[in-house]
């Protein structure tokens, strides 16, 4: 079954590069280019959805950011991933806490393009090493929690911390790739989210790694 995406972009010549390296992966089908959030917004509001949004932070009226909360409002389950020109550490952060599964910068190369999307609606993460630290400090660890995460789960969720993918974590742990990704979806059932990045910030709230 493919992934039905919308892209939203202010950049018309870039959104159409956007759109034919999404039509050369497999799962993914591109539904539509907005050129503002206040459109992707009306065409959500008229009934319709999608599971991935690809969204620019810097977007004239609403930005990115501002906009993943609106998004997630109307739909829950999508997922969000952001595009930007510079590596911005507090704004990719930023745009982490509100409720962004990964990010991408502008002008990746399109093996890097299409590992990172494969990745993120595959239910995974996708932000480097250097985000992942700062996601590690800003949490203050809590001595319990309510979620009955077992060790083999905390020792994904610690690799998926480190900013590992799952095929990676599957070489890892020397387990198939179909075992890990059975212990991420029950790790995202436990802690009630929907990808890799919001799954390792709320363990780290919980202080569960």
């Amino acid at each position: 079954m493919k992934t039905s995406t919308i892209i939203i972009e202010d950049n018309v010549e870039y959104c159409n590069e956007i759109i034919e390296k999404l039509r050369l992966i497999e799962n993914v089908q591109v539904l539509g280019c907005f050129h503002s959030l206040e459109d992707a917004l009306a065409f959500l509001d008229r009934g319709q959805t999608a599971d991935f949004f690809l969204v620019d932070i810097g977007l004239p009226g609403m930005d990115g950011i501002s906009g993943i909360g609106e998004i997630l409002m109307r739909n829950p389950e999508t997922k969000i991933a952001m595009l930007t020109i510079f590596d911005d550490k507090e704004l990719v952060f930023n745009a982490l806490k509100n409720g962004a599964c990964g990010y991408l910068l502008k002008g990746e190369s399109e093996g890097r393009f299409q590992k990172a999307i494969e990745e993120i609606v595959s239910g995974g993460g996708f932000f480097t090493p250097s985000i992942a630290q700062m996601v590690l400090k800003f949490f203050r660890k809590k001595p319990f929690s309510k979620h009955k995460i077992t060790k083999r789960e905390k020792e994904i969720l610690q690799l998926m911390s480190d900013g590992l993918a799952k095929k990676q974590i599957s070489d890892r742990l020397f387990i198939s790739y179909s075992t890990v990704d059975s212990h991420v979806k029950n790790i995202y059932k436990k802690l009630h989210v929907n990808c890799g990045v919001q799954a390792v910030m709320k363990a780290n709230e919980e202080g569960l790694i």
